[in-house]
Order: structure tokens, then C-alpha cells, then sequence
């Protein structure tokens, strides 16, 4: 069975090191540790942000996919694009 987006932010909270800041940095960017805090509140990621959490996670030992985190995307349409900037963008417009 497959884990809540709620279930699946705090899987990834858990994998990058169990803290806002540690999150934060592992994800990079612009996230800083009060976006983590806020998502954690919320129970939902930015599906921007979903990308760079899987592949934190991947290289952190435990992948949490970005399907995982943000079920209402459709992720087949923006894995087909090679560029991260078009990646993010076209998930934003991608959200059914």
C-alpha cells in the first residue's frame, strides 16, 4: 500500500536526517528550514520541490518517489522532460 503524501513528507523528513535544517540543506536550492517546517505543518511538498526530495532521498539510502509526495501530479509528463528548471515548471501546470 502506498504511503499518504502526508506519510511519505515525514518518511523523507526521517531519511534526510530527522531535522528541518538537515532537510533543508539536503534538498538545497532555496529551501530553508522554515519551507521544511511549513510543509511539515501542512502535510504536503510543493510538487517543485518533490524532484529534489527523491533524489535526496535516493542518494540518502531510501528513495521517497515524487509520486509518493505529490500524487496529483502526473509525474510520467515531467520525468519525459530532461531539464530540472522545465521539470519544475511543468509540474506546476501538470496538477489535475
Amino acid at each position: 500500500m502506498n504511503p499518504t503524501p502526508q506519510e511519505a513528507l515525514q518518511m523523507a523528513f526521517e531519511v534526510l536526517g530527522d531535522s528541518a535544517s538537515a532537510m533543508a540543506l539536503a534538498i538545497g536550492g532555496d529551501v530553508k528550514r522554515q519551507n521544511v517546517e511549513h510543509w511539515i505543518k501542512v502535510g504536503r511538498v510543493p510538487a517543485a520541490h518533490a524532484p529534489s526530495i527523491e533524489e535526496a532521498t535516493a542518494k540518502a539510502g531510501r528513495r521517497i518517489t515524487c509520486e509518493q509526495l505529490c500524487p496529483d501530479v502526473r509525474w510520467n509528463v515531467v520525468r519525459a522532460r530532461s531539464h530540472r528548471t522545465k521539470a519544475a515548471a511543468e509540474a506546476r501546470r501538470c496538477i489535475a
